[in-house]
């Protein structure tokens, strides 16, 4: 419990890097709650190496929705959607029960999919820019 207290603390404070270390030690039925808590906080703040190690350490499916969609949304912010794909198939996993809050990481992937297909286009790539008109 004193383990989760100062993991609790680090998280508020923004301190996600020792935040993880601490929770390597949390009780194991508290370390899956402990690493999703982490992963998503660091997600939303953009730390993405350290959302992306804590959600390595979270192993339950059920504690896996929040912070999956926290990385995907950190990962359509960045540009990377190779990465948004690799949580969008955590949301999608079939033994996930879909509800109305898949509803906004659907929107932020096909969004982030979208402006992927269309930026080489934009660009020039594959015939369809200014250059040889």
């Amino acid at each position: 419990m004193i383990s989760h207290g100062f993991v609790d603390g680090l998280i508020h404070r923004g301190i996600y890097e020792e935040a993880l270390r601490w929770a390597q030690g949390v009780e194991s039925q508290m370390r899956t709650r402990t690493m999703s808590e982490i992963a998503t906080s660091a997600a939303d703040h953009g730390d993405r190496q350290t959302a992306m190690a804590a959600f390595a350490n979270v192993a339950s499916l059920s504690e896996a929705t929040t912070p999956a969609t926290a990385l995907l949304a950190m990962s359509v912010r960045l540009g990377d959607v190779p990465a948004a794909t690799r949580y969008w198939q955590v949301l999608t996993n079939p033994e996930m029960e879909a509800t109305a809050s898949f509803i906004e990481p659907a929107a932020m992937y096909a969004a982030g999919s979208m402006k992927d297909a269309v930026a080489p286009k934009a660009a020039g790539v594959g015939g369809y820019g200014v250059a040889g008109h």
